[in-house]
Protein backbone atom coordinates (compact mmCIF):
# COMPACT_ATOMS: atom_id res chain seq x y z
CA UNK A 1 0.00 0.00 0.00
CA UNK A 2 1.25 3.95 -0.84
CA UNK A 3 1.92 6.18 1.16
CA UNK A 4 -0.39 8.11 -0.39
CA UNK A 5 -3.40 5.03 0.58
CA UNK A 6 -2.22 4.53 3.85
CA UNK A 7 -2.34 8.42 4.59
CA UNK A 8 -5.98 8.22 3.02
CA UNK A 9 -6.91 5.22 5.51
CA UNK A 10 -5.49 6.67 8.59
CA UNK A 11 -7.64 10.34 7.65
CA UNK A 12 -10.81 8.60 6.95
CA UNK A 13 -10.26 6.16 10.44
CA UNK A 14 -9.73 9.79 12.05
CA UNK A 15 -13.02 11.01 11.05
CA UNK A 16 -14.96 8.03 12.06
CA UNK A 17 -13.67 8.20 15.29
CA UNK A 18 -14.67 11.70 15.87
CA UNK A 19 -18.28 10.82 14.32
CA UNK A 20 -18.81 8.02 16.37
CA UNK A 21 -19.27 7.76 19.74
CA UNK A 22 -19.33 4.21 22.33
CA UNK A 23 -22.21 3.80 24.06
CA UNK A 24 -22.49 5.62 27.34
CA UNK A 25 -24.31 5.11 30.39
CA UNK A 26 -27.14 7.60 29.44
CA UNK A 27 -29.44 7.37 26.27
CA UNK A 28 -29.25 10.51 25.83
CA UNK A 29 -26.17 11.01 25.19
CA UNK A 30 -25.05 12.54 21.45
CA UNK A 31 -23.87 9.63 19.21
CA UNK A 32 -23.01 11.73 16.16
CA UNK A 33 -20.68 14.20 16.22
CA UNK A 34 -22.96 18.00 14.68
CA UNK A 35 -21.23 19.44 12.21
CA UNK A 36 -20.59 22.91 14.08
CA UNK A 37 -18.67 21.16 16.93
CA UNK A 38 -15.07 21.80 16.58
CA UNK A 39 -12.94 18.37 16.55
CA UNK A 40 -11.35 20.03 20.40
CA UNK A 41 -14.90 19.84 21.79
CA UNK A 42 -15.98 16.71 20.81
CA UNK A 43 -13.14 14.77 22.16
CA UNK A 44 -13.43 16.58 25.30
CA UNK A 45 -17.68 15.15 25.32
CA UNK A 46 -16.59 12.14 24.63
CA UNK A 47 -14.49 11.53 27.64
CA UNK A 48 -16.44 13.51 30.07
CA UNK A 49 -17.31 10.11 32.10
CA UNK A 50 -20.42 12.13 33.85
CA UNK A 51 -23.53 12.77 32.52
CA UNK A 52 -24.51 16.14 32.21
CA UNK A 53 -27.80 17.48 30.84
CA UNK A 54 -26.60 20.88 30.42
CA UNK A 55 -23.00 19.96 28.64
CA UNK A 56 -25.98 17.84 26.33
CA UNK A 57 -27.96 20.68 25.14
CA UNK A 58 -24.74 23.73 24.31
CA UNK A 59 -22.96 20.68 22.27
CA UNK A 60 -26.28 20.48 20.57
CA UNK A 61 -27.26 23.86 20.11
CA UNK A 62 -25.88 25.55 16.29
CA UNK A 63 -26.39 28.99 18.12
CA UNK A 64 -22.85 27.84 20.21
CA UNK A 65 -21.06 27.77 17.02
CA UNK A 66 -20.21 31.02 18.14
CA UNK A 67 -18.59 29.93 21.04
CA UNK A 68 -16.32 27.42 19.92
CA UNK A 69 -15.13 30.06 16.81
CA UNK A 70 -14.50 33.05 19.63
CA UNK A 71 -12.27 30.67 21.74
CA UNK A 72 -10.55 29.36 18.42
CA UNK A 73 -9.82 33.39 17.93
CA UNK A 74 -8.15 33.72 20.95
CA UNK A 75 -6.45 30.57 20.99
CA UNK A 76 -4.15 29.56 18.51
CA UNK A 77 -4.50 25.65 18.97
CA UNK A 78 -7.08 25.32 21.50
CA UNK A 79 -7.86 21.88 23.46
CA UNK A 80 -9.52 19.59 25.56
CA UNK A 81 -8.58 21.39 28.42
CA UNK A 82 -9.97 24.73 26.90
CA UNK A 83 -13.46 22.49 26.77
CA UNK A 84 -13.25 20.79 29.62
CA UNK A 85 -12.58 24.26 31.56
CA UNK A 86 -15.80 25.29 29.56
CA UNK A 87 -18.18 22.91 30.55
CA UNK A 88 -17.42 23.11 34.24
CA UNK A 89 -17.90 26.51 34.60
CA UNK A 90 -20.76 26.07 32.86
CA UNK A 91 -22.39 23.72 35.61
CA UNK A 92 -20.76 26.14 37.99
CA UNK A 93 -22.59 29.14 36.71
CA UNK A 94 -26.00 26.95 36.49
CA UNK A 95 -25.86 26.73 40.53
CA UNK A 96 -27.68 30.13 41.55
CA UNK A 97 -26.48 30.54 45.03
CA UNK A 98 -28.43 31.34 47.51
CA UNK A 99 -26.60 34.54 48.45
CA UNK A 100 -27.64 36.09 45.53
CA UNK A 101 -31.27 35.94 46.07
CA UNK A 102 -30.82 38.79 48.40
CA UNK A 103 -30.82 42.31 48.34
CA UNK A 104 -28.14 44.73 48.92
CA UNK A 105 -30.19 45.88 51.86
CA UNK A 106 -30.92 42.04 52.98
CA UNK A 107 -27.38 41.59 52.77
CA UNK A 108 -26.23 44.62 54.87
CA UNK A 109 -28.79 43.29 57.49
CA UNK A 110 -27.67 39.99 57.40
CA UNK A 111 -23.98 41.06 58.41
CA UNK A 112 -25.50 43.31 60.92
CA UNK A 113 -27.27 40.66 62.99
CA UNK A 114 -23.45 38.40 62.83
CA UNK A 115 -21.56 41.14 63.45
CA UNK A 116 -23.59 42.31 66.90
CA UNK A 117 -23.71 38.25 67.72
CA UNK A 118 -20.10 37.96 67.40
CA UNK A 119 -19.67 41.13 69.32
CA UNK A 120 -21.05 39.74 72.19
CA UNK A 121 -19.33 36.48 72.08
CA UNK A 122 -15.99 38.56 72.13
CA UNK A 123 -17.48 40.57 75.09
CA UNK A 124 -18.43 37.73 77.06
CA UNK A 125 -15.47 35.72 76.90
CA UNK A 126 -13.04 38.58 77.49
CA UNK A 127 -15.24 39.18 80.21
CA UNK A 128 -15.60 35.97 82.22
CA UNK A 129 -12.87 33.76 80.26
CA UNK A 130 -14.76 30.55 81.73
CA UNK A 131 -13.33 28.50 78.73
CA UNK A 132 -9.70 29.06 79.61
CA UNK A 133 -9.74 26.07 82.52
CA UNK A 134 -11.77 23.96 80.56
CA UNK A 135 -9.37 24.05 77.68
CA UNK A 136 -6.53 23.62 80.05
CA UNK A 137 -8.07 20.40 81.75
CA UNK A 138 -9.02 18.82 77.93
CA UNK A 139 -5.75 19.07 76.88
CA UNK A 140 -3.66 18.54 79.61
CA UNK A 141 -5.80 15.62 81.11
CA UNK A 142 -5.17 13.04 78.02
CA UNK A 143 -1.42 14.65 77.37
CA UNK A 144 -0.71 14.15 81.93
CA UNK A 145 -2.20 10.57 81.65
CA UNK A 146 0.26 9.51 78.40
CA UNK A 147 2.68 11.24 80.71
CA UNK A 148 1.99 9.23 83.66
CA UNK A 149 1.59 5.73 81.97
CA UNK A 150 5.12 6.59 80.99
CA UNK A 151 6.43 7.80 84.41
CA UNK A 152 5.21 4.37 85.84
CA UNK A 153 6.07 2.07 83.48
CA UNK A 154 9.70 3.72 83.72
CA UNK A 155 9.15 3.41 87.49
CA UNK A 156 8.08 -0.23 87.21
CA UNK A 157 11.26 -1.25 84.83
CA UNK A 158 14.66 -2.37 85.72
CA UNK A 159 16.16 -0.75 82.60
CA UNK A 160 14.81 2.69 83.15
CA UNK A 161 15.22 5.31 85.17
CA UNK A 162 12.26 7.34 87.09
CA UNK A 163 12.12 11.08 85.54
CA UNK A 164 8.95 13.41 87.22
CA UNK A 165 9.59 16.03 84.60
CA UNK A 166 8.43 14.32 81.94
CA UNK A 167 5.05 14.52 83.21
CA UNK A 168 5.56 18.30 84.09
CA UNK A 169 6.32 19.20 80.78
CA UNK A 170 3.54 17.37 79.15
CA UNK A 171 1.42 19.84 81.27
CA UNK A 172 3.38 22.77 81.02
CA UNK A 173 3.02 22.37 77.27
CA UNK A 174 -0.60 21.81 77.35
CA UNK A 175 -1.65 24.44 79.13
CA UNK A 176 0.52 27.19 77.22
CA UNK A 177 -1.44 25.26 73.81
CA UNK A 178 -4.70 26.12 75.63
CA UNK A 179 -3.98 29.23 76.42
CA UNK A 180 -2.83 30.07 72.45
CA UNK A 181 -6.18 28.64 71.01
CA UNK A 182 -8.13 30.56 73.66
CA UNK A 183 -6.42 33.77 72.10
CA UNK A 184 -6.26 32.65 68.65
CA UNK A 185 -10.40 32.24 68.90
CA UNK A 186 -10.45 35.70 69.35
CA UNK A 187 -8.67 36.39 66.12
CA UNK A 188 -10.63 34.11 64.08
CA UNK A 189 -14.44 35.85 65.25
CA UNK A 190 -12.59 39.52 64.45
CA UNK A 191 -11.47 37.83 61.40
CA UNK A 192 -15.44 36.76 60.51
CA UNK A 193 -16.48 39.64 61.57
CA UNK A 194 -14.76 41.55 59.19
CA UNK A 195 -15.40 39.68 56.40
CA UNK A 196 -18.72 39.63 56.82
CA UNK A 197 -19.04 43.40 56.45
CA UNK A 198 -16.78 43.35 53.62
CA UNK A 199 -19.20 40.79 52.36
CA UNK A 200 -22.14 42.99 52.46
CA UNK A 201 -20.30 46.26 50.49
CA UNK A 202 -19.33 43.36 47.82
CA UNK A 203 -21.44 43.93 44.19
CA UNK A 204 -23.37 41.14 43.37
CA UNK A 205 -23.65 40.32 39.67
CA UNK A 206 -27.56 41.14 39.27
CA UNK A 207 -29.06 44.08 40.81
CA UNK A 208 -32.84 42.29 41.03
CA UNK A 209 -32.56 38.86 42.25
CA UNK A 210 -35.99 38.37 42.19
CA UNK A 211 -36.71 38.59 38.42
CA UNK A 212 -37.52 35.74 36.99
CA UNK A 213 -34.58 36.16 34.58
CA UNK A 214 -32.28 36.25 37.35
CA UNK A 215 -30.59 33.06 37.14
CA UNK A 216 -29.93 33.32 32.94
CA UNK A 217 -28.49 36.92 34.08
CA UNK A 218 -26.04 35.08 36.79
CA UNK A 219 -25.15 32.47 34.04
CA UNK A 220 -24.58 35.51 31.85
CA UNK A 221 -22.61 37.45 34.07
CA UNK A 222 -20.33 34.29 35.65
CA UNK A 223 -19.23 33.11 31.92
CA UNK A 224 -18.09 36.70 30.80
CA UNK A 225 -16.32 36.70 34.20
CA UNK A 226 -14.63 32.97 32.93
CA UNK A 227 -13.74 33.91 29.16
CA UNK A 228 -12.63 37.63 30.81
CA UNK A 229 -10.24 35.41 33.21
CA UNK A 230 -9.64 32.79 30.28
CA UNK A 231 -9.27 35.06 26.89
CA UNK A 232 -9.11 38.15 27.91
CA UNK A 233 -12.25 39.42 26.75
CA UNK A 234 -15.68 38.66 28.05
CA UNK A 235 -17.15 37.17 24.96
CA UNK A 236 -20.53 38.67 25.34
CA UNK A 237 -21.65 37.29 22.09
CA UNK A 238 -20.38 33.85 23.32
CA UNK A 239 -22.04 33.78 26.86
CA UNK A 240 -25.42 35.07 25.03
CA UNK A 241 -25.10 32.02 23.10
CA UNK A 242 -24.87 29.13 25.79
CA UNK A 243 -27.24 31.36 27.68
CA UNK A 244 -29.59 30.56 25.01
CA UNK A 245 -28.88 26.89 24.55
CA UNK A 246 -29.46 26.56 28.26
CA UNK A 247 -32.43 29.02 29.25
CA UNK A 248 -34.57 29.15 25.91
Amino acid sequence: MSNDALSKLVDRGRRLNEKILVPGKHPSRLSVKPNWVPVWVWRAYLRDRGYCPIIDKIVQSPGCKTVWKSIERRRERPDEDDANWLFRTVEQACEFPKYEELTGEERTDKARTVTKAIQEIRAAIKEVRPSQDHLISFIVGPMSAGALDEFERRELSEEGTSDYLTLTAFQQTGEVFAIQILEQFDGLLAAVMKDFRSWAQQDTLIDRPNRPTAEATYFVRRMKQFFKRTYEAELPTAANALASAIFD
